[in-house]
């Protein structure tokens, strides 16, 4: 056994199993660097669909992120679908801290609760003036009312992270 615990052994194994693949690809007619396909669904059937949600990452200063399509699976909250963004090669990065439905996101990319941030222009005066601001979430357009973690997302919802002023939402009128 080799010091890499027998991995020269799996290299060799791989090497050939993908030598006796590309062997019986060249007698099948499929040349170097060609894919062979599944044969396309007969007409009116439809491909198998895979379930996504979406995910807007809202700086608060003109910048965004979007991602349209992460791959849901049942059970996912709105804090996996922003790890879930985190794992893309162009992702987000995400610094957090508890897990499960007590996660809470203190940071992501470089902005930080809590930091002084230029705000969109005011409409009126034109100033940016700096907010302190602070990750909130939203789902399809309304706002979380538990925390990222416990809040389920279902497939074909937008997530949508942003940076900003906490306004709360609207009080809901009293029932009679």
């Amino acid at each position: 056994m080799n010091r890499n615990g027998g991995a020269g052994v799996r290299w060799m194994w791989c090497a050939l199993a993908a030598l006796g693949a590309s062997t019986i690809g060249i007698a099948m007619g499929l040349g170097a660097g060609s894919v062979r396909r599944s044969a396309a669904p007969e007409p009116g059937v439809a491909a198998p669909a895979v379930a996504v949600c979406s995910l807007v990452v809202d700086y608060g200063d003109f910048c965004q992120k979007h991602y349209t399509h992460i791959e849901f699976r049942p059970g996912m909250t709105a804090f996996d679908i922003l790890k879930a963004a985190e794992a893309h090669p162009r992702g987000v990065k995400v610094s957090s801290a508890g897990s499960g439905e007590r996660a809470f996101v203190k940071a992501i990319d470089d902005v930080a609760n809590g930091e002084k941030k230029a705000r969109k222009a005011d409409a009126k005066s034109g100033n940016a003036e700096p907010i302190k601001g602070y990750w909130q979430f939203m789902v399809n357009g309304k706002y979380g009312e538990r925390g990222a973690g416990a809040t389920a997302v279902g497939a074909g919802d937008e997530v949508r992270w942003f940076f900003g002023e906490y306004t709360p939402p609207a009080e809901k009128p009293a029932s009679p």
